[in-house]
């Protein structure tokens, strides 16, 4: 159950069309998940980062899709394309061993010469920390 009484399930939507029909709604919240040491080892060693106390911001920031896929799931698409991030804000560390979940709101949706492109807001929060670790606005172009 999330802070505000909403429990993690997935959201399905018959296409991007209904999942544009969502503009402004918070799509749900994803499961809690906990960030290993080893994860941290491994994306230090990836990306020739030295370490520091607690997760990674840019590694917390990786996590955001796969967490995204645990709120909700588009059907029927013949294209799902990253488009990249508009604003990432890093609020707080994480520490490692913590258990992470996101919420996701549509703040928009518009027309894309490839389909509809989205905007989709993730916040990213931390158990036992107040307020969001990481907030993120993700662009996705998805097309029938």
């Amino acid at each position: 159950m999330s802070r505000d009484g909403r429990s993690a399930e997935i959201r399905r939507f018959d296409g991007p069309e209904a999942l544009a029909a969502r503009a402004g709604e918070c799509l749900g919240i994803s499961e809690w998940n906990e960030v290993t040491d080893q994860q941290v080892v491994d994306f230090c060693a990836a990306t020739v980062d030295a370490g520091q106390d607690g997760v990674p911001p840019w590694l917390l920031l990786s996590l955001l899709p796969g967490l995204l896929k645990q709120i909700y799931l588009v059907d029927g698409l013949r294209m799902n394309l990253n488009y990249g991030t508009q604003q990432v804000r890093h609020l707080q560390a994480v520490p490692v061993g913590r258990r992470i979940r996101a919420a996701a709101t549509l703040v928009e949706a518009r027309p894309h010469r490839l389909g509809l492109r989205f905007t989709i807001r993730g916040e990213i929060e931390a158990e036992g920390l107040d307020g969001p670790a990481c907030i993120a606005d993700a662009m996705i172009v998805m097309a029938r």
